[in-house]
Order: structure tokens, then C-alpha cells, then sequence
């Protein structure tokens, strides 16, 4: 029902979601320029709950200008060479924009939260990605993983990425389980990365079992550029020892580096940067503990990742000083109690929506189908006729409903 109605939007088109997790058992995708927008990260979620499928079993493509919105991105799973994208495949120009993504896994290639590919400009904006990984394959070599949070590639001529990521919170990926890999957290690699733009990004908690454990560069040339500013790179591993940033000396692109912290002084890059303890809140909350602020400056009104506005100078990372709310406290171990199910109708019962709310924690499941229409009787000049729609879910929670 969701990819029907971003078909039907039409080009630059809205589709808004309900509060609810929405299960996909086929990947979305969102193209033409159409907007697919819910109720927040922490309202509205998407959740890959179908068969895997080499390449495809992700929650969503975007492409062609296409903007995913206020969700939260979770149970994606793809793997085989060159398949990219667990959770969100951005390929060529696309936008994910105050998002989670959390608990998707890339196999062996890059992003385990989300993929870029292709020409054109991807944006990714106030979206926390968090807890997703990319463990390898072991069998091969070439198998390797890249970027459990973020992954980036361009390896072609026919692509040319233009890059932003701003205002993010990329944290907990682990990269390499299997074999060793690259940017636990971030990982951009290719001489057609054409420009790469991290700023007001706080990159932290991330481990790779190879080099990067916050961020991993390689490969961009003089024909690219590279802009790193108000960011942290912080209390990520690599190896199983600290480490948070490696530029590789293959990367020879301009660099405009500034305002940076990062999490060892051995790492610091660029100017009016700095090193040492970040002084997050502590216990999965990266929050600031006091105001940081290393000369970066804006005439603009930003808003921080709670949505709070700044301008002026600007504390480092993603988080203006102040806030003290985890990013999202871990709820208590719980089975789900649903004890009732509710079936609604369209008017003209070609459609019906099941749903249903977990007593203990209030979560909320829905899915929307297309009804199948059949002639049970058929009519005669003395009797009436008939008919019956019929509603077939794929959650195996739901039951099938029918309506004379």
C-alpha cells in the first residue's frame, strides 16, 4: 500500500505516514521526487520483515530526487558483491532527512545503516545511525565490509557522489565481525567521490576490526574535495585499541579541515581543532556534559539534532549544550501483549488496515492491503447477486477478513 501510494503521488509528490511500524516485505522505492515523510523517528517506524533477497531486502532505494523523512529505518539486510545499503540505498540524488537508522546489516559491502552510490547529490541530515553493522564475509578477501554506519563508493566514471552529512549522530555500528574492514562508523572510498561535506556530525562509540574506527577516507583525488568542520570523532576503536580517523595517504584531495575534535591528539587535522575526552553525557548519551566550542561560526538559524535552534558559535558536534536525553534509552526486556487486533474497512472495501498495540509498551503494528474482489453468486433476473472482498495480510498475526 505504501509503494502504491508513492507511485501514485506523482512527480515532487507528499506521501505521509500514520504513527505505527509499517512492515515491508519488498523494498521501497522512493523516486520522481516524491516525499515519503512520518510522524517522527520516534513515532513512525519502517520494518524490513520480509525473505532475503541477494541485493534487495533493504527498507528503501532513493532515487531521482526522492526524500525519506521523520521514521525510523530498521530490519534491512543485504549482502553479495557489490550490494550496498542494509537499512537505506541512496543511489545518485536523494535526501534521508531527520531519521533513525538502526539494526540493519550490509554483508560485504558498504553502509549497514545506508549506501551511497551513483551521480548526483546525497544528503543526509538530523538522522541518528546507530547500532547497524557490516560483518564481512570470510570466504574471500575481496569480501570485505565498509562503513556499518555510512558507506559511500564510487569506483566508475558514470558516477560522481556529491556528499553531505550534516547535523548527524553516527554511533554504536560495529564493522569487520568476520573479517577486517573499513570505518566503523563512516567509510567513503573512490576517485569519484566528487566532494565529501561532514560538518556539525558527532561520530562516536563506533569499532571496526580494521583501520577507521569513526571514519575511514580513501581514494579521492585532486578532481574531488573534501570539507570536515564542527565535527567529533570520538570514543571509537579500531583493532580493539582507540582510533577515530583515517585519511589515507591515497587521498589527495583538497582538504578544508576546521573546528574538528577528535578523540586522540595524534589524529588532529586542520585548524583551530582539538583533541582529548569530548565530555559526552555518558551511558549511550552523547549529549554534551558542558559547553564545547572551537571557533566555528554561522550568521544562519540552525537547529541541533533535538531540533533546538543555533546560531552564532556553535558548540562541536551535532548537539548544542544543554540536553541530557538519551538517544534512545533501552526499554526493559519484554514480551509484546497485543489483546486485540483491529480491522478497518476503506469505504469502498477495496482496502483494509489491520493494526494492533502491545499493552506493555505501547507499540503499535499496522499493514494495509488491497482487497481481491470475487463473484460468489451471481445474480438473475428473480435474485440478487453476490460479491466478496477479500483482504490477505502478510503478517501471520493478522487474519484474513472478508466482506459480502
Amino acid at each position: 500500500a505504501i509503494q502504491q501510494a508513492i507511485d501514485l503521488a506523482g512527480k515532487d509528490g507528499l506521501v505521509a505516514l500514520d504513527e505505527g511500524t509499517f512492515l515491508i516485505n519488498t523494498q521501497l522505492m522512493i523516486t520522481n521526487g516524491v516525499t515519503l515523510v512520518g510522524k517522527g523517528w520516534n513515532k513512525t517506524t519502517l520494518k524490513y520483515v520480509g525473505a532475503a533477497q541477494a541485493g534487495t531486502s533493504r527498507v528503501a532505494t532513493i532515487k531521482d530526487g526522492g526524500t525519506l523523512g521523520s521514521v525510523t529505518v530498521t530490519g534491512g539486510f543485504v549482502d553479495g558483491s557489490n550490494k550496498h545499503g542494509g537499512g537505506i540505498l541512496i543511489d545518485g540524488t536523494g535526501t534521508v532527512s531527520w531519521c533513525k537508522v538502526t539494526g540493519n546489516k550490509v554483508g560485504r559491502g558498504f553502509g549497514g545503516g545506508i549506501g551511497v552510490i551513483g551521480k548526483g547529490k546525497a544528503t543526509i541530515d538530523h538522522t541518528i545511525v546507530s547500532g547497524n553493522s557490516a560483518p564481512g564475509n570470510s570466504l574471500a578477501s575481496v569480501n570485505i565490509p565498509n562503513g556499518a554506519g555510512i558507506g559511500v563508493t564510487a569506483s566508475s566514471a558514470s558516477e560522481g557522489v556529491e556528499l553531505l552529512i550534516d547535523t548527524c549522530l553516527v554511533c554504536d555500528n560495529v564493522c569487520g565481525a568476520q573479517v577486517n574492514g573499513f570505518g566503523g562508523g563512516i567509510c567513503i572510498q573512490g576517485y569519484y567521490v566528487t566532494s565529501a561535506v561532514i560538518r556539525n556530525t558527532t561520530v562516536a562509540g563506533n569499532s571496526v576490526s580494521g583501520l577507521g574506527g569513526g571514519l575511514y577516507m580513501d581514494g579521492q583525488k585532486s578532481k574531488s574535495s573534501i570539507t570536515l568542520e564542527n565535527n567529533i570523532f570520538a570514543a571509537n576503536t579500531a583493532g580493539g585499541v582507540a582510533a577515530n580517523v583515517e585519511i589515507t595517504s591515497g587521498t589527495t584531495a583538497p582538504k578544508t579541515i576546521a573546528d574538528c575534535f577528535f578523540g586522540l591528539a595524534s589524529e588532529v587535522l586542520g585548524t583551530d581543532s582539538a583533541s582529548g575526552d569530548p565530555g559526552f553525557v555518558g551511558n549511550g548519551d552523547y549529549h554534551l556534559s558542558a559547553a564545547k566550542k572551537l571557533g566555528y561560526s554561522t550568521s544562519e538559524t540552525l537547529q541541533d539534532l533535538d531540533g533546538n535552534e543555533r546560531t552564532g558559535a556553535l558548540d562541536v558536534g551535532c548537539y548544542a549544550f544543554g540536553g541530557t536525553t538519551p538517544v534512545d534509552p533501552p526499554e526493559e526486556p519484554h514480551e509484546h501483549v497485543y489483546p486485540a487486533t483491529n480491522y478497518n474497512w476503506s469505504a469502498d472495501h477495496t482496502s483494509c488496515t489491520a493494526s494492533m498495540t502491545c499493552s506493555v509498551c505501547k507499540e503499535k503494528i499496522s499493514e494495509s492491503v488491497q482487497a481481491q474482489y470475487a463473484v460468489v453468486t451471481e445474480a438473475t433476473e428473480s435474485a440478487t447477486g453476490l460479491g466478496r472482498y477479500t483482504a490477505t495480510f502478510v503478517n501471520p498475526a493478522f487474519a484474513s477478513q472478508t466482506f459480502d
